[in-house]
């Protein structure tokens, strides 16, 4: 009787380590497949300074479409790195501008990033969904392709993020400005308040 137990016992546990095992497989599987199936944003091509002016300006308020925030973003990266370049006297590394996606009310960025998959290099996006409300920016959600992440891990990612622009000197006043203000998608457009 004793073995017939026994025989039961380790029957269950391998049928329970058996379907953990697929189970893990067909959610990696699936992150896979939904991070793949994702098409990047496109990145911005050209700079424009208007959103650096109104974030030095004594205005309060300005609105902004999605692929002004993007060129503007690339041209804050731009200009930070050439003024980091200037003062050290030689060249520095300028991270890829974000893409900005303005979907409803929610405020994503969108940084590019290369991996490697069964030996290919695959250009994949990393989404963080930011939310300022004047008093510092919260990460709310985060996604590489269309494969959502945990909020730990979007945190995490954005905290990534930052740091990809954190060693651009010139650009800390932007990434402080920018804790201050209320930004709030609405129409198409982010509208800033300081």
């Amino acid at each position: 009787m004793g073995n017939f137990f026994k025989g039961v016992f380790f029957g269950a546990c391998s049928l329970a380590v058996s379907a953990c095992l697929f189970g893990l497989f067909g959610a990696l599987a699936a992150f896979l497949a939904l991070a793949l199936s994702a098409e990047n944003p496109k990145q911005p091509d050209y700079t424009d300074a208007s959103l650096a002016r109104f974030l030095d300006s004594s205005e309060k308020s300005a609105s902004f479409t999605a692929e002004e925030l993007s060129a503007g973003l690339f041209g804050i990266v731009m200009d930070a790195a050439r003024e980091q370049a200037r003062t050290q006297n030689g060249g520095v590394a300028a991270p890829e501008a974000p893409a900005v996606l303005l979907d409803g009310g929610n405020i994503e960025v969108c940084v590019p990033f290369a991996a490697v998959a069964m030996s290919r290099h695959v250009l994949l996006g990393a989404y963080v969904g930011l939310e300022f409300d004047g008093s510092g920016c919260r990460v709310v959600s985060g996604r590489i392709g269309n494969a959502r992440l945990p909020r730990p891990l979007a945190v995490r990612l954005g905290r990534t993020f930052t740091g990809f622009y954190s060693h651009l000197k010139p650009a800390e006043k932007y990434l402080a400005a920018f804790d201050k203000m209320k930004i709030v998608s609405d129409s198409g457009k982010a509208v800033f308040r300081k």
